[in-house]
């Protein structure tokens, strides 16, 4: 199966997905005043992926 390559694997755009998850707890939960489960919630998705991919590309340049 041929590699995929793309975006989603440079640093650049993973570290930017961790900016955008704390800027969206940050503008849910205080500007908007929604619940801090519901903001935690929103914000959780990109923190994940986003920290998922950055230890795999660390791993693979090992």
């Amino acid at each position: 199966m041929p590699e995929k390559t793309g975006v989603r694997d440079s640093l650049k755009y993973n570290y930017f997905l961790l900016i955008v998850s704390i800027v969206s707890f940050v503008f849910f939960y205080f500007l908007l005043g929604v619940d801090f489960l519901m903001s935690f919630v929103i914000a959780m998705a990109p923190f994940t992926i986003g920290f998922i991919n950055i230890n795999r590309i660390k791993n693979e340049k090992q």
